[in-house]
């Protein structure tokens, strides 16, 4: 997520002024700003005329992406959603709950480098296409104009990278959104499917990733193997001939962090690449990077951790087990046929299934409202019974936890 930047706050009363540094900010110099206040706690600025259309705005790590685009969908919205990171940008435009165009400030995710990976075009050609972009003049009207592309292959090479960067965009699980009620651009295209089928495979390609990531985490050291090197990552594989860790390759791989992972899990298959125990040398640039958990396993570390607490107590897990018995209102359906084992573990996966039938992105955040509601229970039930020295050392772990430390 892209680093909070610091603000200057002058005079009091009714004439406070806010100063900030624009470019830092991202802001465009030229660009007229509405200041819209959320009380003491916040102060959003949005470009002119905006504030009055609407917009909501989080951070990733409180609203998945798939709940972002859940709320977008179901409520039929039109407007712009922008991600970022810190690292890139990228929006995804939507008319009555549909998408219609999407971009990314990501190289490989640029107009001329999917008409290359597409062989529609050379590297060269585009390059040299490039030299004529101006302003009022975008790559696919010199591309068209000039006659090397045809207006239908430049929509299906369109088509193919905006589905290309929504289906990818599932991939980001630390960032910042926000949702702009009918902004957009004028660009607009009809996509072969739903936008509930694309986050299906979004979903699905998020949680692909999230398993190569446990599986290869990028302090994992590689180096190459007796297997074949394929010829179109020839440069890629010299990196790592004596073995390194594999952020060195991440680093110079240009494609999606699916691709990347994807990539490496082949050439391990192989043999072009092989696992290298560490040395115990001195870490290399880009170790130190920790493991992805999703939030079940949050939830999941969660549960045991008071559980735990309460065991190493001598306290019964049945107070906690009661709550079964009788769920807060709203999470009977999640917690259906869910119980909490003698050894303290927590079906997570049964609580999502039970929530699977109302939609991906709608289940999804059922299932951790409710998981939700049973670790504020746990929390206040083990509080009720434990000292005031581990009730806050429970607290503090748990807090530990949701901020994805060990």
């Amino acid at each position: 997520m892209a680093p909070p930047f610091k603000t200057r706050v002058k005079g009091s009363g009714k004439g406070i002024s806010v100063e900030l540094d624009r470019a830092q900010a991202g802001l465009d110099p030229a660009s007229a700003l509405e200041a819209v206040s959320h009380g003491a706690d916040a102060l959003v600025l949005l470009r002119e005329g905006q504030a009055q259309l609407g917009y909501f705005a989080g951070t990733l790590s409180t609203f998945s992406l798939p709940e972002v685009f859940g709320h977008v969908v179901s409520s039929i919205r039109t407007g712009k959603l922008v991600v970022e990171t810190g690292r890139f940008r990228k929006t995804v435009s939507f008319r009555d709950g549909q998408i219609t165009f999407a971009t990314s400030t990501q190289a490989h995710e640029r107009l001329g480098a999917e008409l290359v990976r597409l062989g529609l075009l050379s590297a060269a050609e585009v390059e040299e296409a490039l030299t004529q972009v101006k302003p009022g003049l975008r790559m696919g009207q010199v591309l068209t104009r000039s006659g090397r592309l045809s207006s239908s292959s430049l929509y299906s090479a369109m088509l193919f990278l905006v589905r290309e960067i929504v289906v990818d965009l599932f991939e980001i699980t630390d960032g910042q959104f926000i949702f702009l009620e009918n902004a957009g651009g004028e660009d607009a295209l009809k996509l072969p499917e739903r936008t509930r089928e694309l986050m299906l495979e979004g979903i699905k390609r998020g949680e692909e990733v999230l398993r190569l990531r446990k599986r290869l985490p990028l302090t994992l050291r590689v180096a190459r193997g007796p297997g074949p090197a394929p010829a179109e990552r020839a440069e890629l594989l010299e990196k790592v001939e004596k073995g390194a860790p594999l952020s060195l390759l991440r680093e110079a791989f240009s494609g999606s962090d699916y691709a990347f992972f994807a990539w490496v899990d082949e050439q391990l298959r192989v043999g072009t690449l092989v696992e290298r125990p560490d040395t115990g040398g001195a870490p290399e640039p880009g170790w130190g990077v920790p493991e992805f958990r999703s939030t079940l396993d949050l939830y999941q570390e969660m549960v045991d951790t008071v559980c735990r607490t309460l065991t190493e107590a001598g306290r019964d897990l049945s107070i906690l087990r009661s709550f079964f018995d009788e769920p807060v209102s709203g999470t009977e359906e999640a917690f259906a046929g869910v119980t909490l084992s003698e050894d303290g573990k927590l079906n997570v996966e049964q609580v999502m299934a039970n929530t699977s039938l109302r939609g991906v992105a709608r289940g999804r955040a059922q299932a951790y409202e409710a998981l939700e509601a049973f670790i504020s229970y746990a929390l206040f039930t083990a509080r009720n019974v434990l000292s005031e020295e581990q009730s806050q050392a429970l607290s503090k772990k748990l807090e530990r936890i949701r901020e994805g430390g060990k």
